[in-house]
């Protein structure tokens, strides 16, 4: 699988869609939009950051599961470097990345007008932390592992409050 290193506008391949994509994924979108013709057509990406690939990956298939796209990060720079995020919604981020703190990260987002939804991940939860998380204006905070549901149910929300 292709690790997202980047941003890819819409229209990457020509297609109007990540090229990240692996064909059975592209199977289930393509059964999702004719199952509920809308759900593609309105902002449906959630970005993903998290410097471990097994997270990513399992994120990814989670949320696909459940109708949304992933577009996946594997750190705060490359982050930084998209110059599309009209196509996402959300943003899930992992509070302790190599190369920074998702919560300062959040910061620079926030410094640069960007404001989506953001649910804060991590596998060290302390209470430094999570105040910090909640004083960033997250939506949700989640320690890994951490149940399916408990992913979903806020960004479901995110997307209500948005559409």
């Amino acid at each position: 699988m292709k690790v997202y290193r980047g941003c890819l506008s819409k229209g990457a391949r020509g297609k109007g869609r990540p090229a990240f994509l692996e064909p059975a994924a592209e199977r289930a979108l393509a059964k999702l939009k004719t199952r509920r013709p809308n759900i593609l057509s309105i902002r449906n990406s959630i970005f993903v950051v998290d410097d471990d690939p097994s997270i990513r990956v399992g994120v990814k298939r989670l949320l696909i599961e459940h109708g949304f796209n992933a577009t996946l990060f594997d750190s705060g720079a490359s982050l930084l470097s998209c110059t599309d995020f009209g196509d996402a919604f959300c943003i899930i981020l992992d509070i302790d990345l190599n190369d920074q703190s998702g919560i300062d990260l959040r910061r620079q987002l926030l410094n640069k007008d960007i404001n989506l939804p953001v649910i804060f991940i991590t596998g060290n939860d302390s209470d430094t932390n999570r105040s910090a998380a909640i004083e960033s204006g997250c939506i949700a905070y989640l320690t890994k592992p951490f149940p399916a549901r408990s992913l979903i149910e806020p960004i479901e929300r995110a997307r209500e409050a948005i559409f």
